[in-house]
């Protein structure tokens, strides 16, 4: 195993893609350490709970889909991600990936501004949250726990990864019911926990089609829709236009691309709540 960093907290990488410049500058860039292997699934074998990695890289192909599964089976009782890299134009592959336990496919000719951006996003810091004393399912929360529950799923969604979280993660990772959760937002919004990740994905998404180069079909993997199709009708309804005709519809400062950052996409995903206050229509 080569060490590349004496970081607590480090990436594993597929030895096969190892050479990708875009790969080793981007994690160099977040400062995490990088470990390059020849085997995923031996490395992980070694591995107590307290030395798993952040995330993990692999090259992929129809040969070695189940090397995903594998990992996927070790990090069952962890928050791990798995990004699968991969040949463009094959469907199919990309499919099987995802139903392996990826989170994201990048196509092997992604640009090194591409890499950057999606290998960034999922590096983002996780932060501890203590879980508030909660009562029980059918017991009155009052107003002001509300409150309190309602900005502490506000602050861990803009610190936390990019990319599509149920209402019921989100509860459990703040230490609170789904119910209270949805009630907390219904009572300061006026609106459901519901609509307001659905609006966060737009919120994300309208900001990659406008600031990135990235396609409307890795768009769509990456913030959870089952294929472009699902993404584009989601998008249309919410947006009014489908991504590829909010996208040519950007005024010429837009159309470079690639100029959104982790960071600007974290306080896109952080600020949904005060969007959605400007939709008449959000229905609760």
């Amino acid at each position: 195993m080569q060490l590349q960093s004496q970081s607590d907290r480090y990436v594993l990488v597929d030895g096969g893609i190892s050479h990708m410049t875009g790969i080793r500058e981007s994690v160099n860039s977040s400062g995490i350490g990088l470990r390059v292997v020849r085997s995923l699934i031996e490395a992980l074998g070694g591995c107590t709970d307290g030395e798993l990695p952040d995330l993990v890289l692999v090259g992929v192909r129809d040969s070695n889909v189940d090397a995903i599964s594998r990992c996927h089976d070790v990090f069952r009782q962890h928050d791990i991600s798995i990004i699968a890299f991969g040949p463009v134009q094959e469907p199919a592959l990309r499919v099987r990936c995802f139903r392996a336990g990826a989170v994201d496919y990048i196509d092997s000719g992604a640009s090194a501004k591409e890499l950057d951006l999606r290998i960034g996003m999922h590096l983002k810091h996780r932060p501890t949250f203590v879980a508030v004393p909660s009562p029980r399912e059918g017991q009155e929360i009052t107003g002001s726990r509300k409150h309190e529950i309602y900005h502490l799923a506000v602050k861990y969604l803009s610190q936390a990864e990019i990319g599509n979280i149920s209402q019921q993660s989100l509860a459990s990772r703040i230490g609170v019911s789904v119910g209270h959760l949805d009630a907390a937002f219904r009572a300061v919004l006026g609106y459901s926990i519901v609509r307001f990740l659905k609006r966060r994905r737009m919120d994300i998404a309208t900001m990659l089609l406008k600031g990135s180069n990235m396609s409307v079909t890795a768009i769509a993997e990456l913030l959870g829709f089952c294929d472009g199709a699902n993404f584009a009708t989601a998008f249309r309804q919410e947006i009014g236009k489908t991504p590829s005709e909010y996208r040519f519809g950007l005024s010429d400062d837009c159309e470079n691309g690639s100029a959104v950052t982790v960071t600007d996409l974290m306080a896109a995903a952080g600020a949904s709540q005060r969007r959605c206050n400007g939709y008449a229509g959000a229905t609760p």
